[in-house]
């Protein structure tokens, strides 16, 4: 096989890598995944209900709203000081840190919730921008195509644990905590992570919390985002084995993932949104043959909820 056909391997197969990082590893029970850690640990956790905020009679308290999580401490992020000061009644009102807070407790809650059905829809986009032998990025993006896409999976909980689903990559020992972002750890986000934070309420009086995350950046040796990965989850090109190949470079930015999750006027959690962008620099080698390429994606996420 001559030189040429040597590279063009490396390029396909730098797209694979990152198109697998997608399309598999985000449900796979490696830290290659985009979930971070999820179903097919060997363990699945079962959450533990966090305390609701209490905005109320605290003047000049700290509400710490912490709680036992399987070992880890949930921390509805932040204090919450009203100095004897009115507190809205109309979430829409809330300052960042409220909302933030609200969050924490909301998302935590549904990832604690023993008994529901939920459906997930995954959204996933790769083009390839820019690589080693700029006229195959068509032939390329042709080939991300194939691994990438719409998926939708249903669930059903009993007693905290799936009793049906149609994802293949889920089991009977599967929860709520193990497979709604973050999978199996607690969800938080903090205010130092947060460059915007909103909340609507609806003519129905659905609440709709919206938080949108800091940027960041990682590389192959570096590969967790600190705030992407508390709340969310990211790609970790790392711990791939790739027995054919060496994966020599992974610079990945994460320019600012949205969350946002919705509470019907039942107080229960409805829907929970993640949308995950990035782009990067992939590099992978075949022996003597590199493959370079440039990305950009988007992971967008909806679960919806029913009691």
């Amino acid at each position: 096989m001559n030189q040429k056909y040597k590279n063009i391997i490396a390029i396909i197969l730098a797209v694979w890598i990152f198109a697998i990082g997608f399309a598999v590893g985000k449900d796979a029970g490696t830290e290659a995944s985009l979930a971070n850690g999820t179903q097919q640990t060997t363990e699945a956790l079962v959450g533990e209900k966090p305390t609701k905020p209490n905005f109320s009679g605290n003047n000049g308290g700290t509400t710490d709203n912490s709680g036992a999580n399987n070992g880890g401490t949930t921390d509805n992020s932040g204090s919450t000081e009203n100095n004897g000061s009115s507190v809205p009644t109309d979430p829409s009102q809330y300052t960042d840190e409220q909302i933030v807070q609200m969050m924490n407790y909301y998302v935590n809650l549904v990832k604690a919730e023993p008994d529901m059905k939920a459906t997930k829809t995954e959204k996933v986009k790769v083009t390839v921008t820019d690589c080693s032998i700029p006229s195959l990025i068509g032939t390329v993006n042709s080939i991300v195509e194939g691994f990438v896409g719409d998926e939708t999976f249903n669930y059903t909980f009993a007693n905290n644990y799936v009793s049906s689903t149609d994802d293949p990559e889920a089991s009977t020992s599967n929860t709520p905590f193990s497979l709604i972002p973050p999978c199996n750890k607690e969800f938080k986000v903090s205010m130092d992570g947060i460059v915007d934070a909103s909340a609507s309420v609806d003519a129905d009086g659905n609440v709709t919390y919206t938080v949108v995350l800091v940027s960041e950046s990682t590389t192959l040796s570096a590969p967790e985002p600190f705030y992407n990965a508390t709340a969310i989850g990211y790609l970790n090109l790392a711990s791939l084995d790739i027995p054919i190949a060496e994966i020599k470079k992974a610079d990945m930015q994460y320019p600012g993932s949205t969350i946002s999750v919705t509470v019907d006027a039942n107080d229960r959690v409805v829907k929970l949104y993640n949308k995950l962008p990035m782009s990067g620099t992939g590099e992978a080698s075949i022996k003597v043959a590199t493959g370079t390429a440039d990305f950009e994606g988007a992971l967008d996420e909806t679960w919806t909820f029913s009691y």
